[in-house]
């Protein structure tokens, strides 16, 4: 924002060559042709319900695909990926601790997410050893879980309510209130 006007309106109002001006392109040529792979990739999916009536979001269904070299234990593999999702998944939906300004004493509970507010999962890996890291050809799988797991939540949410949310947790304040103060994503 500039003078108090959000970019989002002097985007609207943009002449063509102004559009022109702030347009750019990014890209990578990845890795060499046969040169090594040394980072682990993930792309996340997920499916949220919003209860309109309480403010609500939940996560239904997750779909993740990873690339983390040779999977030596697919079970194991698995688990630490949807250990990631959940702890994502707590922080885009429940994580926070609500505080007396005045007193900076804690005014509620410190939510987790449980069994009960994980989703169905479905986790897949594409399998290809990557020897030119280790001899076993598997790469980092720790963090990749939750690597894009807010965003993924946040942008279902965007697209079940219309509303972007750029601070997180995503609260039953967020989807509670009034249209008119929600922030609105420019059209293309």
């Amino acid at each position: 924002t500039r003078a108090g006007i959000p970019v989002a309106s002097v985007l609207a109002t943009a002449d063509s060559d102004l559009l022109d001006q702030l347009s750019f392109t990014a890209g990578s040529g990845g890795p060499p042709e046969n040169g090594p792979v040394s980072q682990s990739f993930g792309a996340h999916f997920c499916e949220v319900e919003v209860d309109e009536q309480i403010g609500r979001a939940s996560v239904t269904r997750w779909v993740a695909v990873m690339d983390c070299g040779r999977v030596i234990n697919p079970k194991l593999a698995r688990s630490q990926v949807i250990g990631g999702i959940t702890f994502g998944l707590g922080m885009a939906l429940m994580e926070q601790v609500p505080y007396d300004p005045g007193t900076g004493h804690a005014l509620g509970e410190y939510y987790l997410p449980t069994h009960a507010d994980v989703p169905a999962f479905d986790i897949s890996f594409i399998d290809g050893a990557d020897r030119h890291l280790t001899v076993f050809g598997a790469r980092g799988i720790g963090e990749i879980g939750i690597c894009g797991v807010p965003a993924a939540i946040a942008n279902a949410v965007y697209h079940a309510t219309g509303r972007r949310s750029r601070d997180l947790p995503i609260t039953v304040e967020n989807l509670l209130s009034p249209f008119s103060n929600a922030r609105k994503e420019p059209t293309s």
